[in-house]
């Protein structure tokens, strides 16, 4: 149980979130990092802090509070995929991609791991890699519409269009107006018409 004055400052920088007021949120968290606090405690206050100095695109900031998290406990496979994130938005990709798997070495159940490693590994332009691990996302979730279709764009980039096909049909077998896998199929539709005349 926190002390009333942790507990105001709590509820003040959850307000402060919720109204998208993410600095004065952090003030409110930094207040609470001065009071003696169990380690967990710590932990999630400042990964707290860190996710707010994401969301203010402050990526360095964020990534460095991340790191100081994971000097208390390396074997959180969120902070190690928050740090990826980092990573990711200063233009560090081998870094990124070395903490996403860094998180899925601790929890390969990680859904956001692996989706951020597909990302990565696409706009890396590594394709058969990314493709690996999308199939592994499937294993986690089968039913997402999103990574079906995140699957087919890759094999469109494989250049293997009759599986892209596959993935955005079966994308839409699961939500139907899933409009990102319906343009794509209504363009390689059109463009294979035009093929035929």
């Amino acid at each position: 149980m926190f002390s009333n004055g942790i507990s105001k400052h709590i509820t003040s920088a959850l307000r402060a979130e919720s109204r998208n007021d993410f600095s004065g949120a952090i003030k409110h968290y930094k207040k609470i990092l001065k009071s003696s606090l169990k380690k967990t405690a710590k932990i999630e206050v400042l990964n707290n802090i860190g996710v707010l100095y994401f969301r203010l695109k402050k990526y360095k900031k964020a990534g460095s509070l991340f790191k100081k998290c994971l000097r208390y406990d390396k074997k959180d496979s969120k902070l190690w995929n928050n740090l990826g994130l980092c990573y990711y938005k200063t233009g560090k990709k081998q870094m990124a991609k070395t903490a996403y798997q860094k998180a899925i070495s601790i929890d390969d159940k990680f859904f956001d791991a692996y989706m951020n490693l597909t990302n990565l590994f696409c706009d890396m332009n590594k394709f058969k890699q990314a493709l690996k691990t999308g199939k592994k996302l499937l294993k986690i979730n089968p039913l997402n519409p999103e990574v079906l279709y995140g699957i087919g764009k890759i094999y469109l980039k494989l250049k293997n269009n009759k599986k892209a096909i596959f993935y955005f049909e079966a994308s839409l077998s699961i939500k139907l107006d899933y409009e990102p896998a319906l343009l794509e199929l209504v363009s390689m539709y059109f463009d294979m018409g035009k093929h035929n005349d």
